[in-house]
């Protein structure tokens, strides 16, 4: 192999390995915006379909939610039991 292919190999492996620290600091420094998961307790116990958790989330409820909390009524795509 001449010197211009092994420079020009070396060259592609540190832009593919500069490439791969980029994208995993990336990964690592995204926000961690994840919903909290449903507390494991007597309140939450058996919950299983959406429609359990407005009886107390819902305006006039025991625990409503903010106006600014995503579409409601779709608990658990977001958030885990």
């Amino acid at each position: 192999m001449s010197k211009a292919r092994r420079r020009k190999a070396l060259k592609s492996n540190l832009a593919f390995a500069a490439a791969v620290v980029v994208i995993l600091s990336a990964l690592f420094l995204l926000p961690k915006d994840r919903a909290q998961d449903i507390p494991d307790d007597e309140v939450h116990a058996g919950l299983g379909f959406d429609a359990q958790c407005l009886q107390c989330h819902s305006p006039g409820g025991l625990a409503p939610l903010s106006d600014e909390h995503p579409p409601k009524g779709k608990c658990l795509e977001c958030h885990q039991i």
